[in-house]
């Protein structure tokens, strides 16, 4: 029996919840190879399956009442037994610590349920990790409630799999750890240990033979809007072999198919993608999978055919503006032209794409706002779908969102932001008139909680 602290990692609903969570998987199988001993609950998952037809028709929107501060609340009026049962669970195997995966979504019922497990169990210690750390970090205003620090003990930010590692050993070594865990990256991707899905139940989620896998971390561009280069500071993308490795792992071991790439782009490094097609052509492996790409005019039409032979049948692509001027001030590192160049290679290649798009951001008017109705209404034939439109949403520490912060009040933001919800209806509005596909279920769906700096 190892002697090393076991930690329980939990994701807290509401959360997306057709795939397991690709984080957790690799933490967990991290911290197995060091030695820690490590279960996760996936709470999102479960819950899900526990709520009524009507509710889970609203699961995947940002739908108003998900999000309201007494969904918890909710949660232990009608399932109060199973939140007994987690504590129960957490003092029966004498976990040393629970970790929590933050995410704007979840972020108060994380917090509320922190709250639940230190009042019956003061000495456990909890640790938050996941994107909203980092946002807690980099804001100038307090994302948790002011007595957070007598919930949880250790908040890690960054890439999670060495600060968490670094707070499990200070535990067990009784060391002084800060509040704060900032959290190294790795150098080479091939180092870290593939997610085995061990500790899931794979027969809750909505996708069967389906898993998500992860190619790269952090990103080549530095979008004004963006965090992602403030989650991974660098861009590091394992190598073809390396991939392809764990992409037969999991068709050996779970028959898994469909693989979704939660990469924030597959087409960072040309050569590696390239190499990952060839090899999965060359080796006779059938599967499909998805993935997020950006807008790049040095990418050619042989790779993006490449790619369809290979399995690829979508790709998630942010266009965000039909503006150039927008997409200057965005930084986004294309023009609109460039964008329609880029889509034409994607259909010749007979790859099917969606975009996504993001309305009212900072110096969008009304000319800016008609420039891309008239850029969608113009390429309708070329752009399959509309898969996301969102009105512009701060997040903290992204150079647009230090600015703003800096220089306009809480109030003035949120006006502008329901100016904002006003043009996304009226881009629906002319998608529908113009039948244009769209995803209604992706309409404001990165909104939670109203809107609140």
């Amino acid at each position: 029996m190892s002697n090393d602290p076991s930690v329980l990692l939990i994701l807290c609903p509401p959360f997306w919840m057709k795939l397991p969570p690709l984080g957790l998987a690799y933490l967990a199988s991290f911290l197995k190879e060091k030695g820690y001993p490590c279960e996760v609950l996936d709470l999102n998952v479960s819950f899900y399956h526990k709520f009524t037809a009507r509710v889970k028709s609203q699961w995947l929107k940002q739908s108003s009442f998900l999000y309201h501060d007494d969904f918890f609340d909710k949660v232990l009026q009608d399932f109060d037994n199973e939140i007994k049962s987690i504590i129960d669970k957490i003092k029966a195997q004498s976990f040393n610590a629970v970790g929590f995966s933050v995410f704007r979504s979840n972020r108060t019922f994380s917090v509320r349920l922190a709250q639940r497990i230190k009042a019956e169990i003061p000495h456990i210690k909890i640790i938050f990790g996941g994107p909203e750390t980092m946002e807690h970090k980099n804001s100038q205003l307090s994302l948790f409630p002011e007595d957070i620090k007598e919930v949880v003990d250790y908040m890690v930010v960054g890439e999670g799999e060495k600060g968490l590692l670094k707070v499990l050993s200070g535990i067990k070594n009784k060391k002084d750890i800060p509040f704060i865990v900032e959290s190294e990256e790795f150098y080479d991707l091939d180092d870290i240990t593939h997610p085995t899905y061990d500790e899931f139940d794979l027969s809750l989620y909505e996708r069967k033979r389906a898993l998500p896998i992860l190619a790269s971390r952090g990103c080549i561009r530095l979008c004004h809007f963006c965090s992602e280069r403030l989650l991974s500071k660098t861009f590091r993308m394992r190598s073809a072999r390396d991939i392809l490795d764990e992409i037969q792992m999991h068709m050996r071991e779970r028959d898994i198919v469909w693989f979704t790439f939660h990469d924030s782009l597959i087409n960072g490094n040309f050569k590696i993608l390239y190499e990952l097609c060839r090899l999965i052509l060359e080796r006779n492996i059938s599967i499909k999978w998805e993935a997020q790409a950006i807008i790049r005019d040095d990418m050619d039409s042989d790779l993006l055919s490449l790619m369809k032979q290979a399995g690829c049948f979508n790709l998630f692509i942010g266009l965000e503006s039909g503006s150039d001027g927008v997409l200057e001030k965005m930084n986004r590192g294309y023009t609109t032209e460039g964008a329609r160049r880029f889509f034409r290679k994607c259909k010749s290649a007979g790859l099917h794409f969606e975009v996504s798009m993001i309305v009212g951001f900072p110096g969008e008017g009304d000319k800016e706002f008609a420039e891309t109705i008239r850029f969608i209404g113009e390429n309708k034939d070329l752009i399959p779908k509309i898969a996301q439109i969102n009105p512009f949403i701060i997040y903290h520490g992204a150079t647009i969102g230090r600015e703003l912060e800096s220089s306009k009040g809480s109030y003035k933001i949120n006006q502008e932001f329901s100016a904002s919800l006003e043009r996304v209806n009226a881009l629906v509005d002319y998608l529908k008139s113009e039948n244009i596909i769209f995803t209604p279920s992706f309409v404001n769906n990165l909104i939670t909680q109203g809107y609140k700096l």
